[in-house]
């Protein structure tokens, strides 16, 4: 690719664009470099030389004007010792020769001697003189640079600023540059002005700076460190890597990412895979939670590397728990540069920064970013990802969260590898976002690959589970206000004429509302008691339970959390950790593990343990409060449907608030005219509930006791046809 075909922007600050990745890209892509600045010292040298290596089997030349540094003690030392300014000149810059203790940066001085005896490297030195010819202390300041593709005599890309070759410019220090291209008429004078004045800097034409060639004795201590030999292609891939502090990780993967011994893929993965890759590696997963989609999309990815050199790969997942599992699982593949994105790393964009660059340079062949959807919405993220190569790869997890509106806007459509992964990818109420999914997955028609709940069941992928359906009742005033709210929501469901996906907010505040007094039922917490004396009664002992309890009435208020804790722990002496939104990242992991291994005998969550996390030892879960949502029920459900060696079967239990059946108590209670209104707002909204019974209920082993149960409610309130549900 020319330079021309690079990305490059007018102005480059370390806080949004840093200079290094210019830097990087220009330097990969010419094959001459004239570059003014820095002042010359062993440890400076080595790291000008960063990048440099590519130049020994490659045709270039670079052309370097740096500075003693004649500043301090050392300089009138010297001022005072030698008559001429050549031999104050030499003595200077062999003082400055010092030991390299860093390999990599001793590796990347040999590669500067090596290129400077071959004659692919020339130095001069500049000098600050008053009028007389007598040298002045301070440094050569001038900091600029040409890159050029001699290929086209018409591409050269000018830049000026603050970035010096000591390192600390490019990379640890707040900098910025300015950056002009010949291509571009209304900068072509500025950078023919920046090389004109390189060449009279070379040519000694400069005022008040005086140019002298590399000192003899300097050139031959440098070219006395080059390597006996000329370094091979694996010399210099390791030489031109990043600094470790710079990359915060001293892992380099060459080694391809694989498929893990000890995983053998089933059949229904080995299918996915492959009509993902006849689909030209772009498809959608809709698989059954619990059947292995993450282990499914590794194998993808390891499947798309054997046909490349190098892929980059970037996963976005909902949660910070997940973050934390899929890195556990990339690192069994063999991914081992993998970066972590979300709030609490707080040194994400400075490796994600890093893992780019080193990308680019190709020393680094297989990274992993692995996101919070949250974080990737971010600015700072959506800068660094515009950086994403287009041939890389996109696992989205859970990816009905990329239909959000925040999120849609800013989908990557440049890179072209993509994967959607979820039990559930149509978005509730949401047909515009699940439609933006469909389309970016290429899965308008149907999911590129399909396992239903029972399909899975049936290849034991699942474990087979029973249904509990426990009816709850409201007490008296958590009716009334029920009543006083679905008068409300009467009055408003007749205003939008019945359409209840309509973005009305003040009707979705009501059915918040409503929902609310439903999860919260008081006659809940007594029903949980119940059925945990149950299961202690039967088994002796409450064990690899989950418990989803209701939401407070708001995000601040833990009351009903805790009324729930208090009755797991000191009513009925179980062993049960929280785990809620703001349990830690580290706790969640201890937490999941004393579940697994029987040390905690029952989670309470709130507002968690719906998508993605594998809590494979789990037995019961109880859901106390449910959404009409299908998202959230399915991913409960398969919360406890994962199989373990020591589980024959799971059990739902199922708590069900019913507001009165028609007639009696709601005729008294409400003024004639409203009731049918009533009567039928109920029915749409109960018809909702039951069907995520009957979601249940058709795969549960007790299917026939729990069709009669919910046919008793549907004659209830008048529902017809729910058996083609």
């Amino acid at each position: 690719m020319s330079i021309k075909n690079l990305d490059i922007k007018q102005e480059y600050r370390t806080d949004t664009h840093p200079p290094l990745l210019f830097y990087i890209d220009c330097l990969t892509h010419c094959n001459r470099f004239d570059r003014a600045a820095g002042y010359f010292s062993s440890s400076g040298l080595s790291k000008a030389a960063q990048g440099f290596a590519r130049f020994i089997h490659d045709d270039g030349k670079i052309r370097m004007v740096v500075s003693p540094d004649f500043e301090g003690k050392d300089y009138d030392v010297l001022k005072e010792k030698y008559p001429s300014n050549e031999k104050i000149i030499e003595m200077s810059l062999l003082n400055s020769i010092q030991q390299i203790e860093d390999e990599i940066h001793k590796n990347r001085f040999a590669v500067l001697a090596w290129l400077l005896e071959e004659g692919k490297l020339k130095i001069k030195i500049a000098v600050k003189v008053d009028e007389k010819g007598r040298l002045q202390n301070g440094i050569f300041h001038e900091k600029s640079g040409i890159f050029y593709n001699s290929s086209n005599d018409e591409e050269y890309v000018a830049f000026t600023g603050s970035p010096n070759e000591t390192g600390g410019g490019l990379i640890s220090n707040f900098e910025t540059i300015d950056v002009f291209t010949s291509w571009n008429e209304h900068e072509k004078t500025r950078v023919e002005s920046k090389m004109k004045h390189f060449e009279e800097l070379w040519s000694n034409k400069t005022q008040s700076i005086e140019i002298h060639d590399l000192p003899s004795a300097v050139k031959k201590e440098i070219i006395r460190r080059k390597p006996i030999t000329k370094p091979t292609k694996d010399f210099l891939e390791e030489t031109d890597r990043f600094n470790p502090d710079f990359l915060r990780t001293s892992s380099i993967q060459i080694k391809k990412p694989q498929t893990p011994d000890y995983i053998e893929a089933r059949d229904y993965q080995d299918e996915a895979v492959e009509k993902w890759l006849k689909n030209d590696c772009i498809g959608l997963f809709e698989m059954a939670t619990g059947t292995g989609k993450t282990i499914t999309a590794l194998i993808a990815a390891v499947e798309l590397t054997k046909s490349k050199d190098k892929l980059f790969t970037l996963v976005l997942v909902p949660s910070v728990s997940l973050v934390q599992q899929w890195k556990k699982e990339c690192l069994n593949f063999s991914f081992s540069q993998i970066i972590n994105v979300y709030k609490d790393n707080r040194t994400w964009t400075s490796e994600f920064q890093a893992v780019l660059n080193s990308y680019k340079l190709g020393n680094t062949k297989f990274p992993l970013i692995i996101s919070t959807y949250t974080s990737f919405k971010k600015s700072k993220f959506q800068t660094l990802s515009k950086q994403i190569p287009d041939d890389s790869l996109l696992i989205c997890d859970e990816v009905h969260h990329l239909g959000a509106k925040e999120a849609k806007n800013i989908i990557p459509e440049n890179i072209v590898n993509r994967l959607g992964l979820s039990a559930t990818p149509h978005r509730h109420f949401d047909e515009s976002g699940t439609a933006d999914i469909l389309n970016y997955f290429n899965a308008i028609d149907e999911p590129t690959y399909k396992l239903d709940l029972r399909d899975a069941i049936n290849m034991r992928a699942l474990c087979e589970y029973y249904l509990h359906i426990h009816e709850v009742h409201l007490n008296e005033d958590e009716y009334e206000n029920y009543i006083d709210i679905t008068r409300q929501i009467a009055k408003r469901y007749a205003i939008i004429k019945g359409n209840f996906e309509s973005s009305d907010t003040q009707l979705e505040r009501l059915l918040i509302k409503r929902k609310g007094i439903i999860n919260k039922a008081t006659e809940k917490l007594q029903k949980v008691y119940e059925i945990l004396g149950l299961i202690k009664n039967e088994n002796g002992k409450v064990r690899f339970t989950l418990v989803y309890c209701p939401e407070g009435s708001d995000e601040n208020d833990d009351s009903v959390l805790l009324e729930y804790g208090r009755m797991l722990g000191l009513r009925m002496n179980i062993n049960f950790k929280y785990f809620v939104g703001s349990t830690s990242p580290a706790d969640r992991k201890n937490i999941l593990e004393d579940f697994a291994n029987g040390k905690t005998d029952a989670i309470l969550a709130m507002k968690c343990l719906d998508e993605g996390i594998d809590v494979k030892r789990t037995e019961v879960a109880i859901l106390v409060a449910s959404s009409t949502n299908p998202r959230q029920y399915i991913q409960r459900r398969g919360r406890v449907l994962r199989t373990h060696e020591d589980k024959l079967f799971a059990h739902i239990h199922d708590l069900f608030v019913l507001p009165p059946v028609s007639g009696g108590d709601i005729d008294q209670s409400i003024p004639g005219d409203e009731v049918d209104k009533i009567n039928e707002v109920n029915k749409t909204l109960i018809t909702q509930e039951l069907r995520r019974l009957y979601e249940f209920a058709t795969s549960a082993l007790n299917f026939a006791d729990n069709m009669k149960i919910i046919r008793n409610y549907c004659d209830s309130y008048g529902i017809k046809d729910y058996d083609q549900w």
